[in-house]
């Protein structure tokens, strides 16, 4: 199991910061997905907040085709989908994240 430094996790957290509205380059991805699967929620909520953009992408797209649902209920919808993808996805076999 990864277990990350401080001073690699602090590293991250900075990168974050700086690229609030950036897409992660695919080191940091997958440094903060291992970190994000040993159960870190501060890493779980970092990588939803980079990609929480694209759940609204993708809500918004779908509430035309499906205008019965809710915004934000397909929001949390890819919000869910999320954190099922960092559960499951394994950094070992060389795949982007998204």
């Amino acid at each position: 199991m990864y277990d990350p430094t401080a001073e690699e996790y602090s590293m991250i957290e900075e990168s974050i910061k700086q690229h609030e509205n950036d897409l992660m380059t695919q080191p940091e991805e997958l440094q903060l997905l291992a970190i994000a699967k040993t159960g870190d929620d501060k890493a779980r909520e970092a990588i939803i907040k980079k990609y929480d953009r694209l759940c609204h992408k993708l809500a918004h797209k779908f509430a035309f085709t499906a205008p019965s649902h809710d915004h934000e209920d397909l929001v949390q919808a890819g919000r869910i989908g999320l954190l099922s993808a960092i559960d499951s996805f394994d950094p070992n076999n060389g795949a982007k994240f998204m």
